[in-house]
């Protein structure tokens, strides 16, 4: 089925409930050793509801610095993220 073409209208405010990110999971989408790595970061409420989903890529330097520490990767989606651990 087709879409239509855009409808004009004029504007009209759209509430939407703002959400606060609570935590976050995190799976391997893809990695290429030695190269790169990218994660699905999966977003909850306070709730432990789903929000969001979002993919992010450690690759060059950020990858380089990685090593051993696993820590590494929970700071590095946070700080991608704008979120301040607790």
């Amino acid at each position: 089925m087709n879409q239509s073409s855009p409808v004009k209208v004029v504007l009209t405010p759209y509430e939407t409930v703002i959400k606060y990110i609570n935590s976050f999971t995190y799976s391997v989408k893809s990695f290429e050793l030695s190269v790169q790595i990218t994660f699905s970061v999966y977003l909850y409420d306070q709730n432990g509801q789903f929000i969001d989903v979002r993919i992010i890529t450690i690759e060059g330097e950020d990858y380089k610095n990685w090593g051993n520490d696993d820590s590494y990767i929970i700071q590095y989606i946070a700080n991608k993220l704008s979120l301040e651990l607790s």
